[in-house]
């Protein structure tokens, strides 16, 4: 049996060598049945789909035609098989011929995501599983068959146009050939048939090449947008898609004049218009300064961001110890981007570079001249000798003046003029680096927390308060405004730390990076820049002072921001986890610290010392100290002065001793602390001692919160205390990290500069009457508080009720009431009460006339018995354990009732007072 596919891309089935039994979804099969098959003209065969060598379904009943049959594999369904059984019989009991049809992939995509008119050499990559015998015809949104033909058929490649109509895909495409349908009509509709099958090109590298610079030269770049490009395999199904923007290249700085100071980090954006990557040139003859990077948008996000470090820019960087000549993102960082230096990467590094493509020129004329090494070009500017290197621009760091910012379409730069010049400028800016400094110093406080809580200097300047006063275990912090430093910290943390560039700023430095750079015996010691932290001076000791060297991030952070503008300030923060003492010596309460940031200028200009083209001194000798970028015989310095103190705290209204909060649900306990501002604290009330066996209560009461310090150091804590009654006593106690600081006692008594209804009761009564004479008794009442209320009057004589009353009184408010008694055969003495749910008054009437004295009580709420601590005394007829009993007092306890009486109204009385008085 012979079995054929189409040719090529065709749509007419060819036949192919015997034994050939793959077939890709889609092509249409001629097949050769008469030798090996009992079959005739006219007879159907079976074309079954099969599951493990069972007939799953019949897939095609071809009819035999000259002795053969025509299978359209685009017939099945692209889910069924893949294996397939040819049979003349019904089953699979005769002859059984299997073949394997299978979906061709075929995905296709854009080497890179935007073209111009400069681009000759853009690709369409393709990814299949099929060999590279096959055509395709392609289509794209707005493009006319010849903007096609200008792109995918041009000098740079081998592959050809199909133009025969039997490998046309007439039908896939919905022509009709019978019905007049030819080439020209696929062309007028934006169809181009491309020859992949006897392309070398296409067959090598996997890839359909396109030139848009042949477009824009032929038929014209169209509108700037994104193009979707449509493959379509011609005798498969199948097909893909993938778009590319198209546009003339541009660039934009995301700031037209950057303002940084000289030594710090610099973070610089430019937004590239329809390309990935572009050459840009930094520096000029002005600034005697030039270096070219090439940039790349590696992360599809249509701009490049990348860092520089301007205290190493144009040094040779290898020269720092454990910085390898490829380490050159100590220099410039892009994290998700692409950026190379023509000075660290092609100069100094080893690795291949595309930055190296950059081209240079002596003059303007890049068409007829010839290009000559950086170096020359250089020369050609003034900037350096003959026989110089690239990195022996500089004597010493990048300098405070302006450096040109500008991108290159291409990669040619020329002299113009005698200036640096890109030959097709498409964006510019300018990096404006001013004076560092150093201006004032200050202390502040933060709560309790690791040293690297808060890790940029705005999130902690949020939390800060200032104050020199530092209690011990809140966080110190010690801030100068400072600038001019962060590309050496940067450098310093990525050989001592193994960190970025770019990492410091958002995460801070550790300690041991300020301590390398201003400590006198390491490799920077010739930077001029001295960093002090010392406490007070101890005969015959060394003073306290912060252990830089070995201290762990969150013991002690060191935190950078860096200056934008002339007019902002940069800050450097020294943060110090307290509670872990990064000190040499234990912190002693009332410590005092100086902490000094200062640059000093050396009697000579610093240089590099020209063995490390990296560090330097005093006019170039590293073991004497001359800051880089401040004027000679000039220092800026700043100092701050913390105090440390154990931490403390006091609460209101403390008289005595004492402290008075009210037995309310949201009852205040209040005072001053040194903690941190934003401290959460806890505050307790409870008993005397929790833990005596002897507490009146069981169990003991305990009621806590926790208020946070405000910003002026007080705090507020609010306390369920509606258990609680007047008069009662405890203790309440401040606590901090766990700790008690502070503990006072406590009574429980209103303190509302608004009293609440409060009345007192006053009895006027006779001191003696006849038997069988009536008297009467008045009941005066008066709300002594600041709010109107409502005064229970109850006046009683012996166990007979004569007033029982409610009386609606306003503030300061009184009421009389008078009562008849009539004695009747009454002859001993007779008590009379009146009272209030606040106070009581009581007298006894003497009914016997031998009874000379008797007596009259005195309201027992006076002023001094409502005070905090007051004794409740009945009245004047009250003896001491030490008086004997009057006659009276004798006669009363022979009055059935009236001793009950007495004590009943003394200790309701007592039980009054202690409820409702305050201080």
């Amino acid at each position: 049996m012979t079995v054929g596919v189409a040719p090529v891309g065709a749509t007419e089935p060819i036949e192919l060598e015997d034994g050939d039994d793959f077939i890709y979804h889609g092509q249409t099969v001629l097949i050769d049945v008469a030798d090996e098959f009992d079959v005739e003209d006219g007879d159907e065969m079976y074309v079954y789909e099969l599951e493990d060598d069972s007939i799953e379904a019949v897939a095609d009943r071809p009819t035999v035609e000259d002795g053969t049959i025509t299978f359209d594999s685009d017939d099945i369904d692209d889910s069924d098989g893949p294996q397939f059984a040819l049979t003349a019989e019904s089953g699979l009991d005769g002859t059984v011929r299997e073949y394997t049809i299978d979906e061709q992939r075929f995905d296709v995509e854009w080497d890179r995501e935007t073209v111009t008119s400069s681009d000759a050499a853009a690709e369409l990559e393709v990814d299949t599983n099929r060999p590279s015998e096959y055509n395709v015809t392609i289509s794209a949104d707005d493009l006319d068959y010849d903007d096609l033909a200008a792109t995918f058929l041009h000098n740079d490649t081998d592959v050809e146009e199909v133009t025969e109509p039997a490998q046309l895909p007439f039908d896939r495409l919905d022509y009709d050939p019978d019905d007049g349908d030819d080439l020209e009509d696929l062309r007028d509709d934006g169809y181009l048939t491309l020859n992949l099958a006897e392309s070398d090109n296409y067959s090598a590298d996997g890839a359909i090449d396109a030139n848009f610079m042949a477009l824009d030269e032929t038929e014209g770049l169209p509108d700037d947008g994104d193009y979707n490009f449509d493959l379509t395999v011609t005798d498969t199904t199948a097909e893909d898609s993938s778009s590319i923007e198209i546009g003339e290249t541009g660039a934009a700085f995301d700031e037209d004049h950057y303002t940084h100071a000289a030594g710090d980090l610099v973070e610089l954006t430019v937004d590239l218009e329809a390309t990935d990557d572009a050459w840009l040139m930094l520096g000029g003859e002005d600034a005697g300064f030039v270096d070219v990077l090439y940039v790349e948008d590696d992360d599809g996000s249509g701009d490049v961001t990348f860092t520089a470090n301007t205290r190493l820019m144009g040094t040779d960087h290898s020269h720092i110890d454990g910085v390898g000549p490829d380490d050159t993102d100590i220099v410039y960082d892009a994290e998700d981007d692409v950026i190379e230096s023509y000075i660290h990467d092609e100069i100094v590094g080893t690795d291949d570079t595309d930055v190296g493509e950059a081209t240079f020129y002596a003059d303007a004329n890049v068409e007829d001249g010839d290009p000559i090494p950086f170096e020359e070009y250089l020369a050609e500017l003034d900037i350096l000798d003959a026989g110089d290197g690239g990195t022996d621009q500089l004597d010493r760091p990048l300098q405070p003046t302006v450096y040109g910012l500008t991108v290159e379409r291409g990669q040619n730069f020329v002299v113009d003029d005698g200036e640096a010049a890109a030959d097709d400028a498409i964006g510019s800016a300018e990096l404006d680096l001013f004076q560092p400094s150093v201006g004032d110093a200050n202390t502040s406080v933060a709560p309790a927390a690791d040293a690297d809580d808060t890790t940029t200097v705005d999130a902690l300047e949020s939390e800060t308060t200032a104050s020199d006063g530092v209690a011990i275990g809140d966080r110190a912090v010690v801030e100068f405004e400072a600038t001019g430093l962060t590309g050496a910290l940067a450098t310093i943390d990525y050989v001592e730390n193994g960190n970025d560039i770019v990492d410091g700023p958002a995460a801070g430095y550790r300690s041991n990076v300020l301590y390398e750079l201003t400590d006198g015996d390491s490799t920077w010691s010739g930077e001029g820049i001295t960093f002090e932290f010392e406490g007070p001076n101890i005969p015959n000791q060394e003073p306290n002072t912060l252990a830089l060297e070995d201290a762990e991030l969150e013991d002690i952070a060191v935190l950078a921001s860096i200056q934008e503008r002339a007019d902002e300030s940069g800050t450097l923060a020294i943060v110090v986890d307290t509670d872990d003492e990064p000190f040499a010596e234990s912190l002693e309460d009332g410590d005092d610290f100086d902490a000094r940031l200062a640059y000093e200028g050396g009697a000579e200009r610093y240089e590099f010392d020209r063995q490390s083209g990296v560090f330097g001194g005093e006019d170039g000798d590293t073991s004497v100290p001359s800051h880089p970028y401040t004027p000679t015989g000039t220092t800026y310095n700043a100092t701050a002065t913390p105090t440390f103190e154990s931490p403390a705290a006091a609460f209101d209204n403390a008289d005595g001793g004492t402290v008075p909060i009210p037995p309310e649900p949201n009852a205040p306990a209040t005072g001053e602390t040194n903690v941190a501002p934003g401290t959460t604290v806890t505050v307790t009330v409870r008993d005397r001692s929790t833990d005596d066996e002897s507490a009146d209560e069981e169990p003991p009461f305990l009621v806590r919160d926790e208020p946070t310090v405000t910003e002026n150091g007080t705090f507020d804590a609010q306390l369920a205390l509606e258990d609680r009654s007047v008069a009662e006593q405890g203790i309440v106690e401040f606590d901090y990290r766990g700790e008690t600081i502070e503990t006072t006692d406590v009574i429980f008594a209103m303190t509302d500069d608004d009293r609440p209804p409060y009345f007192e009761t006053n009895l006027e009564a006779p001191e003696t009457v006849d038997p069988g004479d009536a008297f009467e008794v008045n009941a005066t009442v008066q709300n002594t508080g600041d709010e109107p209320g409502t005064a229970a009057l109850r006046t009683t004589a012996g166990e007979e009720v004569l007033i029982d009353e409610a009386l609606e009184l306003e503030a300061n408010a009184t009421n009389e009431s008078t009562a008849t008694i009539d004695i009747g055969n009454e002859t001993d003495t007779l008590a009379v009460v009146a009272s209030t749910q606040d106070t009581a008054a009581m007298s006894t009437v003497a009914i016997d006339e031998t009874d000379p004295t008797p007596t009259v009580d005195e309201p027992v709420t006076e002023e001094d018995d409502r005070q905090i601590g007051g004794s409740t005394g009945t009245n004047d007829s009250d003896t001491s354990d030490d008086d004997e009993p009057s006659p009276a007092d004798e006669e009363a306890d022979g009055v059935p009732g009236f001793g009950i009486l007495v004590g009943v109204v003394t200790v309701v009385l007592g039980v009054i007072v202690a409820s409702r008085c305050w201080d």
